[in-house]
């Protein structure tokens, strides 16, 4: 019991992108969980085809560590593909490799909330992230 409620204490505390259920579109993205960036900072990023492309990020939102691996002491790693439209929403979102599902899905809800400055068209791009426990 008292596992559980520690469980949802830092659930709660760690929540940074809720899933409506209708994908991995966000419901709603918790402010405390992100970074937002002066528009004039781009980011040189390297798209899905290994191009050099320069992406204007508005908000960033940090992955959530899940509760389970965070009591069980894992760590490891994971790798989303995602696409910037035309509009600098995220979508099209898939977990290509993950040391577990819950990292990927935590990984992708956060790419979800990710806002860019919009792109002339359509941009596939992936990001890779590291789970460590410090």
């Amino acid at each position: 019991m008292k596992q559980a409620v520690i469980l949802l204490a830092i659930s709660g505390l760690l929540a940074g992108c809720v899933n409506t259920g209708s994908g991995l579109k966000p419901g709603y993205c918790y402010k405390q969980s992100y970074k937002t960036y002066n528009t004039e900072e781009a980011i040189t990023w390297t798209s899905a085809s290994d191009t050099t492309v320069e992406v204007f990020p508005k908000r960033i939102t940090f992955p959530v560590y899940p509760a389970q691996a965070i009591i069980k002491g894992i760590e490891g790693k994971s790798k989303v593909q995602y696409e910037i439209t035309t509009t600098g929403r995220t979508d099209n979102i898939k977990v290509l490799s993950s040391s577990s599902p819950a990292f990927g899905k935590s990984l992708a809800r956060s790419v979800s909330c990710w806002e860019f400055q919009p792109v002339a068209k359509p941009v596939t791009m992936q990001q890779d992230y590291e789970w460590v426990l410090e």
